[in-house]
């Protein structure tokens, strides 16, 4: 058995009050966990990333480049799984955010999308570089 304790822990919540989906941070003594849950219309789905402190600072810093209105620089033409973050817009009422999405070259129905609020991703950013601390 492995047992982890966290420094500190927090839970976001889509912005669509109507998507279910919750995204658990994490921080612990080699980096931070992400766990995913998307409780969708029939089964329950969740998605578990471990990141180093380095790799959490590096998706802090592109959220960052998000929220000031710039590119995030996401390094699409690397192997393997990969966080990428964009701009995030949303219809009526208009709103602009954060979409945190996983692309691990796997089905689509493993993979997530999680937008959020920029109040949400800011403080995720913060949460994130903490994890250097």
């Amino acid at each position: 058995m492995q047992v982890t304790h966290t420094r500190k822990s927090f839970l976001y919540t889509s912005w669509d009050s109507s998507d279910k989906t919750t995204l658990t941070v994490a921080i612990t003594a080699d980096g931070v966990s992400l766990h995913h849950i998307d409780r969708g219309y029939l089964n329950s789905q969740s998605t578990m990333l471990n990141l180093s402190a380095d790799e959490a600072a590096d998706v802090a810093a592109r959220i960052e480049r998000v929220l000031r209105g710039e590119a995030p620089q996401n390094r699409l033409d690397e192997p393997g799984a990969k966080l990428v973050v964009t701009q995030a817009t949303d219809g009526d009422p208009y709103r602009e955010g954060v979409s945190l999405a996983l692309d691990d070259g796997g089905a689509w129905d493993q993979q997530f999308d999680f937008q959020m609020e920029k109040g949400s991703a800011s403080s995720l950013a913060a949460i994130l570089r903490a994890a250097q601390a």
